[in-house]
């Protein structure tokens, strides 16, 4: 048994947090980091590894050893979970390249602390760059209850480029439960297929890394076939009784996928535009535009149809591609008599 297995076999939680997380396996960890190629992006303390609801640490512990950021935010506001990473901390003793912060990683608060105010870490802007920000990580659980509707807001943060992407395409390494990986992954043309799926599209490149056993058939097997992800047993899958051992990661990567080179998604498209037309369109996802458009509001479809291509037109909503969804959005913007949709939208989610 090496050191670290036995470090945190010797340890006790009997409270979970709703979270699941993968009980230390070297030989796991090492397959997942390899797969994901990440020290051809990261080079050895020149980067900044941001882990977010990391639980006990044990995957944490595998991307500080085999990466070597500058320095590895623990951040995590349960305390069960922080008296557990204060102990990974030292037991590691890698210098102060592991920090445990106590801050609770839904509040924006304390990314602005944590960065601007107390400067534990100083990722680069790299606004104008295409590629993945070389100077940033993030790393994250949200398989509990809360997770799904997190991760929205951290894709919504992606089309909008504020809350951490004001730093330019951070890859974010998420944990999620089975379902959550289901409905943002769906593919086109499925009768599954959501807004935050099209969204997902349209504004990251995401693929699906690993998953446990019991999480294939809840993904089904169009999605697994697409991604081949590295499939683990359930019993590596640490949760209450309560909770099932579907576990899956997906690797985002910020991209505006319905731009040029030469445009960002502000110059060509207003993203509360786009919000609304995308949730309205979405209200009846089998519909094709001849039927969903004149639901947009009164009149779009005197406007609008006439202007859209056939190809788009005879489509249902959960075939549009991003896209066919920007022609529709662009054609809405244009539409002299619009309604105003700050006051007929109240934002829920991306």
């Amino acid at each position: 048994m090496s050191k670290w297995t036995k470090f945190f076999k010797d340890q006790t939680l009997n409270y979970y947090y709703g979270f699941k997380y993968l009980a230390y396996s070297e030989s796991l960890n090492s397959k997942i980091i390899k797969k994901l190629r990440l020290n051809e992006t990261y080079d050895p303390n020149r980067f900044y590894l941001l882990d977010l609801y990391p639980t006990r640490g044990t995957m944490s512990l595998s991307l500080n050893q085999m990466l070597l950021p500058i320095r590895h935010v623990l951040m995590d506001n349960h305390n069960k979970y922080q008296d557990l990473l204060q102990s990974l901390k030292e037991a590691y003793c890698r210098g102060d390249s592991m920090v445990v912060s106590r801050k609770d990683p839904f509040s924006w608060e304390s990314y602005l602390e944590l960065i601007d105010d107390e400067q534990v870490i100083s990722p680069r802007i790299e606004k104008e760059s295409k590629s993945v920000n070389k100077s940033l990580l993030v790393h994250a659980n949200l398989s509990n209850d809360a997770g799904y509707g997190l991760l929205v807001q951290w894709l919504g943060c992606c089309a909008r480029r504020n809350w951490l992407q004001k730093y330019g395409n951070v890859r974010m390494l998420i944990w999620v439960t089975a379902s959550t990986a289901s409905h943002l992954l769906t593919e086109i043309g499925s009768s599954k297929r959501r807004r935050n799926a099209l969204n997902m599209e349209a504004f990251t490149n995401s693929t699906l890394v690993a998953i446990s056993e019991s999480s294939r058939k809840v993904i089904g097997e169009d999605i697994f076939s697409k991604y081949a992800p590295l499939v683990f047993d359930d019993k590596l899958v640490c949760h209450s009784v309560s909770h099932d051992s579907d576990l899956a990661l997906i690797d985002i990567q910020p991209s505006n996928n319905i731009v040029t080179a030469e445009q960002t998604a502000a110059q060509i498209v207003d993203l509360d535009v786009w919000e609304y037309v995308v949730k309205q369109l979405f209200i009846q996802p089998r519909l094709t535009m001849e039927y969903n458009i004149p639901m947009l509001a009164a009149g779009a479809g005197d406007f609008i149809l006439p202007r859209l291509s056939a190809r788009t037109r005879n489509k249902s909503t959960v075939d549009l591609t991003p896209n066919d969804m920007l022609e529709i959005v662009k054609l809405f913007s244009l539409w002299p008599f619009k309604p105003d949709i700050k006051l007929e939208f109240v934002e829920e989610e991306f």
